[in-house]
């Protein structure tokens, strides 16, 4: 039985026929022709053989690209047929395809004012993963969440592998700016990828968010690494293109209420012989 077939088998109430159809295939088929009153009489006549099959549906349901609001129609129709505890989605690669959807948040809020069991913290980091403010506004405000999981978002959102280095994305700014200020996530925290501090690899992938870290627990002492002031310069400040980004970072450190010892932030860009970023520091 073809697309068309099956669509005709729904439309002319033709239950019996629906054997005739690969699984799978049948419900990403259903769910793609957009109309919740085809998935509806498949949810009445189909008959599943356990939970795990409701689960793999309803997943495929959760991650196709259908419209949100087609999408939230189809998801009432599952939950007035079974037990949310029956359809339960909990593992990272689902719910990460699900927040990268446009609109995807306005389904997970559906399903929990519909008290559909998730795992928020999961739905929270993956949805600062992909960039998604409302994820963390919500489920902070609704949830009760752990400060392992904020410091976790943390760290997605500023190594976020689709916006990379020299981000200046509003989105990923304000997430920032929200863990930080709002809150009050460790501003200490460690780096989890090419440096010791996560503060550094956010003045590399998104230096106009840096200025956030600069709270009355910052460590100063990490603003003397060296070290690191001299990849930043070998790989952003000699680029004529990054430049002005990353010295208005800079700026922002001299701009800050830090008790900073500017000497010695001045000496550490003359001896990598970077006097732009050494003129920021001289007064």
């Amino acid at each position: 039985m073809n697309n068309e077939q099956l669509i005709n088998a729904i439309r002319n109430k033709e239950a019996d026929k629906l054997k005739c159809y690969s699984y799978d295939d049948m419900w990403y088929d259903v769910i793609s022709t957009q109309i919740p009153a085809d998935f509806e009489y498949l949810l009445n006549n189909y008959p599943f053989k356990n939970n795990e099959e409701k689960k793999v549906i309803f997943l495929q349901l959760l991650m196709s690209d259908i419209e949100h609001y087609l999408k939230e129609d189809c998801i009432i129709a599952f939950l007035n047929h079974f037990p949310p505890e029956q359809l339960k989605v909990d593992f990272p690669e689902g719910i990460f395809t699900i927040t990268q959807y446009e609109n995807s948040f306005y389904v997970f809020k559906n399903l929990v004012e519909n008290k559909f069991p998730l795992d928020h913290n999961m739905f929270l980091l993956m949805g600062c993963r992909n960039n998604q403010k409302e994820y963390l506004e919500f489920i902070t405000q609704h949830f009760t969440v752990t400060d392992e999981t904020l410091e976790q978002a943390l760290d997605q959102i500023i190594n976020s592998d689709s916006l990379g280095e020299s981000s200046t994305d509003a989105t990923q700014i304000y997430l920032i700016k929200y863990l930080l200020e709002m809150l009050n996530v460790n501003c200490n925290l460690p780096g989890t990828s090419d440096h010791d501090w996560l503060y550094q690899e956010c003045f590399e992938n998104v230096p106009p968010a840096a200025k956030y870290f600069y709270t009355d627990d910052f460590d100063i002492a990490i603003l003397y690494d060296q070290e690191y002031w001299e990849y930043i310069s070998e790989n952003y400040l000699e680029d004529e293109d990054y430049e002005s980004l990353y010295l208005a970072a800079l700026d922002d450190i001299k701009n800050s209420n830090l008790d900073i010892d500017f000497e010695q932030m001045q000496a550490i860009f003359i001896d990598l012989n970077m006097p732009a970023a050494a003129q920021i520091f001289s007064h």
